[in-house]
């Protein structure tokens, strides 16, 4: 959740083709914003109070109101629903070929916004980068649904998945989860569910971006203070998007279902590759809940970078970090697929 001008930016640069990075072995304390990312914010707004959000009408919380995007074209693009709750599902693809890698993608948004036009465009990157087929799916956002609502309908469109690649070129024993922001949590608590439910078969990799992992009305990391205002994503829209898709009743709990950190079981998960960001309120529990990953045995990377905010908002297209990163993902990628 972000000012609608931030909104438009980061919908337009939030998966892999579009990323700044350093290696998380380097320090992600620098304390230095990125100069291009502080000329944007100054330019187009650093992010939103819960006063302006609480003031915001529905439409305006779930749509693009400052960018023009034409859909995709019909020939690009399949527009299919699945499951008996009628998810939608567009299924991207850059290549007539069977067999691609399968990218089951979740979009960001708080789990407020649906799946926008400005968002299809991602999933075609994703397609030609990986030379692959991508679900991308139109989960049921809040306020109207809530909790369990996205997580459910996030697991259902999985299992169709591994069902049905193959009708659409895919190879269901080669897939990807794939997701940012609320996406990412989605995406890993379908893992963790397939864990449970001996569904991992053909699972290869889980791949999180800027994830929420932790219910940031209970919890406390140094990130949410250091981080609180200023820089995109504010602590007050991680709490207005909680509060929007939970009950008034479950804002306090500690549900794994929700908030993945809380799981009790890490084990015998598929490798996972986790993005963070230096100025992002969400660093510090995205790294936290990978170490538990990592102590638990997992296969796992995890990447903070410095100088940069939550979705890397404000870079410039051909930034040469963003070349950086598309080789470290191809790498995880081409790694977890040979497996």
């Amino acid at each position: 959740m972000n000012s609608n001008k931030i909104q438009g930016n980061f919908l337009l640069i939030i998966l892999f083709a579009s990323l700044a990075s350093v290696s998380f072995g380097q320090s992600c304390t620098t304390g230095k914003l990125d100069q291009r990312v502080a000329d944007f914010l100054k330019k187009y707004g650093s992010g939103q109070t819960m006063a302006q959000l609480k003031a915001a009408t529905p439409q305006q919380l779930k749509s693009d109101v400052t960018y023009s995007f034409n859909k995709l074209p019909e020939d690009s693009v399949k527009r299919i629903t699945i499951t008996k709750d009628k998810i939608k599902v567009n299924v991207v693809k850059a290549s007539s070929k069977s067999k691609l890698a399968v990218i089951v993608n979740f979009h960001t948004g708080g789990y407020i916004k649906p799946l926008l036009p400005s968002m299809e465009y991602e999933a075609m990157r994703l397609a030609r980068k990986f030379n692959a087929v991508v679900f991308d799916v139109d989960y049921r956002t809040a306020p109207e649904f809530k909790f369990p609502t996205a997580s459910t309908d996030a697991y259902n469109a999985y299992l169709w998945v591994q069902q049905h690649a193959a009708e659409h070129g895919g190879d269901p024993a080669k897939i990807i989860l794939a997701g940012t922001g609320e996406g990412a949590t989605l995406a890993t608590l379908v893992a963790h569910r397939a864990k449970r439910e001996a569904k991992l078969a053909g699972l290869k990799c889980v791949i999180m971006i800027c994830p929420p992992v932790d219910n940031p009305i209970i919890s406390y990391y140094a990130s949410y203070d250091d981080n609180a205002s200023g820089y995109g994503l504010t602590k007050e829209e991680m709490i207005f998007s909680a509060q929007s898709y939970l009950e008034k009743s479950q804002w306090f709990m500690t549900n794994p279902e929700t908030w993945p950190i809380y799981e009790k079981d890490f084990a015998g998960l598929p490798p996972s590759v986790i993005i963070t960001a230096e100025f992002d309120v969400l660093r510090d529990e995205g790294i936290a809940y990978g170490k538990k990953l990592e102590k638990a045995g997992n296969d796992v990377s995890i990447f903070c970078y410095p100088h940069q905010v939550h979705n890397f908002v404000g870079l410039p297209a051909d930034a040469a970090e963003m070349k950086q990163l598309n080789a470290t993902l191809t790498e995880a990628v081409t790694k977890a697929l040979a497996k």
